[in-house]
């Protein structure tokens, strides 16, 4: 029995040595990565409490040139933003920033690890993301959030031309925690998924009449940072959740109780690993758009056959949906229902027209969302970084791990079972 509790103890012990010395290796990290992979930026910020005493470890961001490339050149201009918990000995959040393939897959940008979600944190985390990034985007970009704090006023000095949208399920959570009222999250969701001003009143209507309160609560939320009709058209996405953002703290997640240094290193091969099989699944498409637009092209097409189509010319239209009726533009790549212009994507309008005149409908779908802006997204390369022993020596002052925080309330006891 004493042999496995100390057994136990010297993995443990291991393991926090392990910890403790790979805030230490960042300034190296640091250093190879760029070495490696000209143009990434990973920088280490530290803390100092006491005056001469030792140095902390704060914050560090990193990003591969690779990733900024693929979201300047491939992806859309929409940029989600999350963070989850790090497991072990210290309190530590991996913030991080993720885009949009064409093919609607996740594509990580940017990451740090920092002390916590804070005003400070998102503020310097946004800050060094706009140096790298932000001073090469020529486009505006679109902000996805969970309205942490410090964002929304990171970005509107930051990114003075952004935008900002809120995920539409955080925001029914608020609702729900504020108006009780068991419609109050269906008539708010059906009402933002709507994509023209008309149909989104119609929705919206039913909760002032059953809840006049919670009405007015969601309605004090700018219209257009969680409602489809109100969204920016140049981004080409209908996103009204930050899914995106959880799906790759899903997919970080076996990683999250390691190292520091271990964890940035296993995500950076997870990254380089991915892009390659990306890239190479491309040989099997068919057609120029990717598998997720065929998909929604596909289920449009089959809501397109209910409606009738009226020429007007060779690229105006009215079709008729049930009593509606819809003007439709195939040269300006336009319908009065809204949903083309938000999601680049023909809707059930558009996609009736298209059948009618017999045209291919990959030609009417926007440029974000084809194969060739997919291929300059996973067209740059993450470079591979050879193992610690072999990193060159860099003389820096000693980094410490983070102080503990000291958590609020009473410390539980550990409470021993006796066997009577």
């Amino acid at each position: 029995m004493w042999t496995l509790y100390r057994a136990k103890h010297r993995v443990l012990d291991k393991a926090e040595n392990q910890n403790c010395n790979s805030y230490n290796k960042l300034h190296s990290y640091g250093h190879i990565v760029k070495e490696r992979n000209p143009g990434s930026m990973a920088y280490l910020q530290t803390i100092t409490p006491v005056p001469g005493g030792p140095t902390l470890f704060q914050r560090f961001f990193l990003n591969f040139t690779a990733q900024k490339d693929g979201f300047l050149y491939g992806c859309r201009p929409f940029i989600r933003l999350d963070a989850c918990h790090l497991k072990g000995k210290f309190s530590r959040v991996l913030m991080s920033a993720v885009g949009l393939d064409a093919n609607n897959g996740v594509f990580p940008i940017a990451l740090c690890v920092a002390e916590g979600e804070s005003k400070q944190s998102w503020g310097w985390f946004l800050e060094q993301l706009y140096l790298h990034i932000g001073l090469e985007e020529t486009r505006r970009v679109t902000f996805m959030s969970d309205r942490q704090k410090g964002v929304l006023d990171t970005v509107v000095r930051q990114w003075p031309r952004a935008t900002n949208r809120f995920c539409v399920r955080h925001i029914i959570a608020n609702l729900q925690a504020k108006y009780r009222g068991p419609l109050n999250g269906v008539y708010v969701w059906d009402a933002t998924n709507k994509s023209n001003k008309r149909e989104f009143l119609e929705e919206i209507e039913k909760l002032k009449l059953v809840n006049i309160d919670a009405y007015n609560y969601v309605m004090g939320i700018p219209l257009k940072s969680w409602c489809i009709h109100e969204f920016d058209t140049h981004v080409k996405s209908e996103h009204t959740t930050n899914n995106i953002s959880e799906n790759f703290n899903s997919w970080v997640d076996e990683l999250r109780s390691l190292p520091a240094l271990h964890m940035l290193e296993s995500i950076r091969r997870k990254l380089m690993k991915r892009a390659n099989k990306r890239l190479e699944s491309t040989k099997k498409w068919d057609g120029n758009v990717p598998p997720a637009v065929c998909k929604k092209l596909a289920k449009m097409q089959d809501k397109g056959r209910f409606v009738t189509v009226l020429c007007a010319s060779e690229t105006k239209f009215e079709v008729k949906d049930e009593l509606i009726y819809y003007n439709v533009d195939l040269e300006n790549y336009t319908c009065d229902c809204g949903f083309w212009q938000v999601s680049g994507i023909p809707c059930k309008h558009a996609m009736a027209v298209i059948n009618t005149k017999r045209l291919n409908s990959h030609d009417f779908v926007h440029k974000y969302l084809t194969k060739e802006y997919y291929l300059k997204t996973y067209s740059h390369v993450i470079n591979p970084i050879p193992n610690e022993f072999l990193w060159p020596e860099i003389e820096h002052i000693e980094v410490l791990p983070p102080m503990k925080k000291k958590m609020s309330g009473r410390p539980k006891k550990k409470q021993k079972n006796e066997q009577r």
